[in-house]
């Protein structure tokens, strides 16, 4: 299906808006100023795709480990050279029906970016279980 655009009027280059002719039972583009309509060639006036808003990722994150509103954690930051066990955290905005809860931690030491180690743990878990429920899993994966 094709995206939704904006279409303007040929005659005063004014924005076209949608309505629908119930008669005819077929989608117009109107304008305001001058009345001119035209056929859509579109179906489609408005398209809203909520798998692909937005992904699972930190967003900005600048001074985030000095903000006092947000929660601090003992858990050990996963950079090597950062002997640091504490950071502060706050959960994923992104949306959709099949996102689960994500937590960002910022590491107070060396500003790192990193998401719950334990959460990735179960995610494969589950998803190793749910191979083997399925007859997918690969032979070391059985055992």
């Amino acid at each position: 299906m094709a995206s939704p655009q904006l279409l303007f009027c040929r005659n005063c280059n004014n924005l076209l808006f949608p309505r629908a002719d119930a008669q005819r039972q077929d989608l117009l583009y109107r304008c305001k100023n001058c009345q001119h309509e035209q056929q859509s060639r579109n179906p489609c006036v408005y398209h809203h795709d909520l798998s692909l808003l937005s992904k699972q990722t930190a967003g900005q994150t600048e001074d985030l480990q000095n903000d006092p509103t947000l929660p601090k954690q003992t858990i050990k930051c996963p950079n090597p050279t950062c002997p640091s066990e504490e950071a502060v955290y706050y959960q994923d905005q992104s949306i959709g029906k099949d996102r689960g809860l994500t937590l960002f931690y910022v590491c107070i030491r060396c500003h790192g970016v990193f998401r719950d180690p334990q959460l990735d743990i179960n995610k494969k878990a589950k998803e190793r279980q749910a191979r083997r429920d399925l007859g997918l899993a690969s032979p070391d994966e059985m055992s």
